[in-house]
């Protein structure tokens, strides 16, 4: 334990405590961890990793997906991705919006707000933003499910699509941290 961790442990502790906040994680393995770690409740954030984690992963497609995103979120990332795909041989990796058709106005409409009628149809709002996602980038989840594999090409600290990708259990193969601060430090590759 470091002092900054003990510090955040106790940090957190304090929150959990309190009746103004509520402590929750995205991913099973938080929830754990936490729970674990500090001895106090934590609440599984009813994010979409539950449903992901019943999509089969086959790793059936050719594609090896470049992750996490649609498309590469930043210059830095763009050019990273081209070097992988120019420097792969006869391997293709892709982002989604290469390989599904419709996927090209995704980032723009997929982020818009739901319409009032996915809100009260019953579902929640990770069901309605799925099932948005479905309509408007032209592929499931179940399609990004079968690559074999995708490579992390981070662009924050903390990425969803991590998460996503993590939990519908598709090998993930990320840089390391050596690696990761050297892109950043040279071409900011973490906004």
């Amino acid at each position: 334990d470091t002092p900054l961790s003990a510090e955040a442990a106790s940090v957190l502790r304090r929150l959990a405590a309190s009746p103004k906040f509520v402590l929750a994680v995205s991913n099973a393995f938080d929830h754990v961890y936490l729970r674990r770690t500090l001895h106090t409740g934590v609440l599984a954030w009813p994010g979409t990793s539950r449903q992901l984690a019943g999509v089969a992963y086959t790793g059936a497609r050719a594609e090896v997906l470049l992750c996490c995103g649609n498309a590469p979120y930043n210059s830095a990332i763009h050019w990273l991705s081209d070097v992988i795909k120019n420097h792969s041989g006869t391997t293709r990796f892709a982002w989604p919006y290469e390989l599904y058709q419709s996927a090209k106005s995704c980032s723009k409409s997929y982020k818009r707000p739901l319409a009032p009628a996915a809100h009260h149809s019953g579902g929640s709002k990770a069901e309605g933003r799925a099932a948005r996602r479905e309509l408007t980038c032209g592929y499931q989840y179940t399609d990004l499910a079968d690559h074999p594999l995708a490579v992390l090409l981070p662009y924050s600290v903390h990425s969803y699509g991590t998460v996503q990708a993590y939990a519908m259990g598709i090998p993930l193969v990320a840089p390391s941290l050596a690696l990761l601060s050297h892109l950043h430090v040279t071409s900011g590759i973490v906004s």
